[in-house]
């Protein structure tokens, strides 16, 4: 049996849906141990980003919206 964390492929990838004059995106390292990371995206394409910094004892909430999508349905 193969030993599950030799495998360095990302386990999850999220590319950014925001148009350019929204600013310089945040990236964020999954690997940075003592540290918890919570993604959620609805189906507009609004997405919250979640890190707590167990070290630091500090959260931070990343939110958006991608500017060239509609919210009206059809």
């Amino acid at each position: 049996m193969r030993d599950a964390m030799s495998d360095s492929r990302p386990l999850f990838i999220v590319s950014n849906h925001h148009v350019e004059s929204c600013g310089k995106p945040p990236h964020f390292d999954g690997d940075i141990r003592k540290r918890c990371h919570g993604y959620y995206e609805n189906e507009y394409g609004e997405h919250a980003i979640f890190v707590h910094d167990y070290g630091a004892n500090e959260d931070t909430l990343w939110m958006g919206m991608p500017r060239e999508k509609s919210h009206t349905k059809s």
